[in-house]
C-alpha cells in the first residue's frame, strides 16, 4: 500500500538543507549514466495547462512522476513514488508536492552556490521576497557563511516581514533595499526569485565575481536576468540544458541575441560529478546558475521524504 503524505508532512519532515546532499548525489549519478531525467511536458487545454516530469534513478530503485495543473495563477501538485528493484514495480507514495517543490528548489540554489560561489561570500542578495523565497535564503545559508543579506521586493510589506524571518530564523544581519540598482553592487551572490517578465536588475549592478541564482522564471516568456548580464558571466550553468532550451527566457534570449552559444552553457550534474567548470571569455568572472526545476530533483526529495516518513511514522495509509 502507498502511503501518503500532505503537505504539512513534507514540512514537518525536511528541510531545506537536508536536501542539498541527496540532490548533489542524484545529479552525480545523472552525470554517470546511472539516473534519467527528461524536460517537462505540458498539455494546454482552454482554461489551464497539465504538466509532467519526472525521473529514475537505477542506483537507487526508485522512480518519481509529478503532475501539476495550473490554471488563473493556481496550481495543485502531486507526486508519486515508485519502487523499481523488483520484477513488479511497485508504488510506495503519493505526496502533495508544493511544499517539496518549494524545498528541492531551494536545495538546488543551495548546490549551485556551493560549487559555484565565491568561497568566501558573505553579503547575499534576494530579489523576491514571495512563498519560494525562504527556502532560496536556506540554501545559500546552508554552503555559505552569510554575514549580511540584502532583500529587495516591490511588496514593501512583504518584503519587510521577509527581513524580520531572516532576523528570527537565521540570526543574520538584514538590509532592506528600496532601489535593487543601488544596492546589490557590493552582494557576493544574488538570487532573484520573481515571476517578472523583464529584467529585475541591471549588469552594471552587480559586482564583477558575484554568483547569480535565476530561479523565478520558468516559461519562456519570464526573464529576470537580461542577455546582456548573462553575456558577462564566465561560467553558465542550468539544472537541465533541453529544458532551458525550451522554458528559458533568460538564456533563450542571451543566446538568440548571440551574445551566449548552447554549447558554452554546462549542465549542473557536470559540476556536480567534479568535471571542469566551462569558462567563456567574458567581461567578468561572474556565474550564473538557471534554475527551472527538473524531475531528478523531485526524485530525490521524494526519497528523502519517503525515508523521514518511514523512521518517524508520519503520513497515513489508505
Amino acid at each position: 500500500m502507498a502511503l501518503y503524505l500532505k503537505d504539512t508532512d513534507i514540512g514537518m519532515l525536511l528541510t531545506t538543507r537536508e536536501l542539498i546532499d541527496p540532490l548533489r548525489e542524484v545529479f552525480v549519478q545523472m552525470h554517470k549514466g546511472k539516473a534519467f531525467t527528461a524536460p517537462r511536458t505540458t498539455i494546454e487545454g482552454r482554461e489551464g495547462a497539465l504538466s509532467l516530469m519526472g525521473a529514475v534513478s537505477e542506483e537507487w530503485g526508485l522512480a518519481a512522476v509529478k503532475t501539476f495543473y495550473s490554471r488563473g495563477g493556481n496550481m495543485s501538485f502531486m507526486l508519486t513514488l515508485f519502487s523499481t528493484a523488483t520484477p513488479e514495480p511497485q508504488p510506495l507514495a503519493v505526496m502533495e508536492a508544493q511544499k517539496l517543490g518549494q524545498l528541492r528548489t531551494g536545495a538546488a540554489s543551495g548546490l549551485a552556490t556551493d560549487l559555484l560561489a565565491p568561497r568566501n561570500a558573505r553579503v547575499f542578495g534576494c530579489i523576491g521576497a514571495g512563498y519560494q523565497a525562504r527556502a532560496q535564503v536556506e540554501g545559500v545559508l546552508s554552503v555559505r557563511h552569510i554575514e549580511r543579506v540584502i532583500v529587495h521586493s516591490r511588496n514593501k510589506e512583504r518584503m519587510e516581514n521577509f527581513a524580520d524571518w531572516i532576523r528570527k530564523e537565521h540570526g543574520v544581519e538584514v538590509s532592506i533595499a528600496a532601489d535593487v540598482n543601488s544596492s546589490f553592487k557590493e552582494a557576493d551572490i544574488v538570487t532573484c526569485i520573481t515571476t517578472s517578465s523583464s529584467p529585475v536588475i541591471d549588469s552594471s549592478s552587480l559586482g564583477e565575481t558575484c554568483h547569480i541564482n535565476a530561479v523565478g522564471g520558468y516559461r519562456a516568456d519570464m526573464l529576470e536576468v537580461g542577455p546582456a548580464t548573462v553575456a558577462s558571466c564566465s561560467a553558465i550553468v542550468s539544472d537541465l540544458k533541453e529544458q532551458a532550451m525550451k522554458e528559458s527566457g533568460e538564456l533563450i534570449s542571451a543566446v538568440d541575441s548571440g551574445l551566449v552559444k548552447w554549447d558554452e552553457i554546462a549542465e549542473l550534474s557536470e559540476i556536480a560529478a567534479g568535471t571542469a567548470i566551462r569558462r567563456r571569455n567574458a567581461a567578468t568572472s561572474r556565474t550564473m546558475f538557471k534554475s527551472l526545476g527538473v524531475g531528478i530533483e523531485d526524485l530525490a526529495a521524494a526519497r528523502a521524504a519517503y525515508q523521514k516518513a518511514l523512521e518517524r511514522g508520519a503520513g497515513t495509509l489508505p
